[in-house]
């Protein structure tokens, strides 16, 4: 019976988190596609990357259970461990990769445009949110950090 192989309802759990990632996944990528934020895109790629680490897991759950054979006589429980390694190792490789992707295209559409775009702009990164572009640079010392030079 499918209950008693799993008493400890691990790939129920797999499971209901695989389907609400992928659900979240969709959700950030039309987001992203829609509003062509480079951010929310990097996030739905990272949600894709928890979609596929669900099915790492199940692998995971379901070749460790497999009997002792002539090859393998202590059985196939430590292949667990094996595929849980390449599913934090996916989730990293994927989420971070397209990060710094979209990172790097945003930076060269910004170049291409002149180095200099608004705040609302389509695909604006965080860098250049919080650059000085946005603001002139203040042409006095501030009243709180004085100089460190002496006055003459």
């Amino acid at each position: 019976m499918a209950a008693d192989e799993n008493k400890d309802g691990s790939v129920g759990t797999v499971l209901l988190a695989g389907g609400a990632n992928l659900a979240i996944a969709v959700a950030k990528l039309v987001a992203g596609f829609l509003t062509g934020s480079a951010a929310m895109l990097a996030e739905g790629a990272h949600s894709v990357a928890d979609t596929v680490n669900q099915l790492f897991l199940l692998t995971a759950l379901s070749r460790s259970k497999r009997p002792a054979d002539v090859q393998h006589p202590f059985g196939y429980g430590m292949e667990r461990y094996f595929w849980s390694l390449l599913a934090a190792v996916g989730i990293f490789v994927l989420g971070a990769g397209y990060f710094i992707y979209e990172g790097i295209h945003s930076l060269l559409h910004l170049v291409a445009q002149g180095g200099h775009t608004s705040c609302g702009g389509r695909r604006v990164s965080a860098a250049s949110e919080c650059s000085s572009t946005s603001s002139p640079p203040p042409t006095r010392p501030s009243r709180r950090w004085p100089s460190r030079t002496p006055p003459p």
